[in-house]
């Protein structure tokens, strides 16, 4: 139920950055969920949009950063997810517990690409050593 929360909190807050003259959408978010924090369930999350806006949410779902991230990072993002083959990565799939199970965390990509959304769990995929996923690291720990 807090999960629940959490996401809608995180809707609401994406709705209420987008400044009405935007016409820019999502480029790709990711949740990280799960674990033992002091505040109960741990949730935060980074969504970049297609103009280089993001938002970063931790906790109770307050506001912890947002800003533009750096163009020639955004122009690699943007290239990096047009070249990925999601296909490909689903094939790989994750075979044990989802550490959630026990205190550990899940990782959620959603990809919003001129396809239909992709959305990739950590407990359900193995998330390859690609271009993609290192830049992705690199931005959270930026930017997140």
């Amino acid at each position: 139920m807090k999960y629940v929360v959490h996401a809608l909190v995180l809707m609401f807050l994406l709705r209420t950055l987008m400044t009405p003259t935007s016409t820019s959408t999502p480029l790709v978010s990711w949740m990280v969920r799960g674990g033992l924090c002091a505040s109960g369930s741990c949730l935060s999350s980074l969504t970049i949009f297609a103009d280089g806006r993001y938002v970063s949410i931790h906790g109770s779902g307050s506001l912890q950063r947002a800003g533009m991230v750096e163009r020639r990072l955004l122009m690699q993002l943007r290239h990096a997810i047009m070249q990925t083959n999601f296909h490909a990565i689903r094939s790989h799939r994750f075979s044990g517990t989802c550490p959630t199970a026990y205190d550990g965390t899940e990782v959620i990509y959603t990809f919003y690409t001129t396809h239909p959304r992709q959305v990739l769990s950590s407990c359900q995929v193995v998330f390859p050593h690609n271009f993609l996923f290192q830049l992705l690291q690199t931005l959270q720990s930026w930017y997140g």
